[in-house]
């Protein structure tokens, strides 16, 4: 149970702004080729996370 009040913790602080999430890239799903790609390259993520959206 501790595991799901630590998510909504973080999660609330997401919310809130209190904490922030780092994204290097956006990529639509039909362009995961890209997005695999950028990943793979080194350094690249260093700058965030990458996402894709639906």
């Amino acid at each position: 149970m501790a595991r799901a009040h630590d998510l909504t913790h973080i999660f609330g602080l997401l919310h809130d702004g209190g904490i922030t999430a780092k994204i290097a890239a956006r990529f639509p799903l039909s362009e995961v080729a890209e997005a695999m790609e950028l990943a793979e390259s080194s350094g690249r993520t260093s700058l965030g996370k990458i996402i894709l959206t639906p």
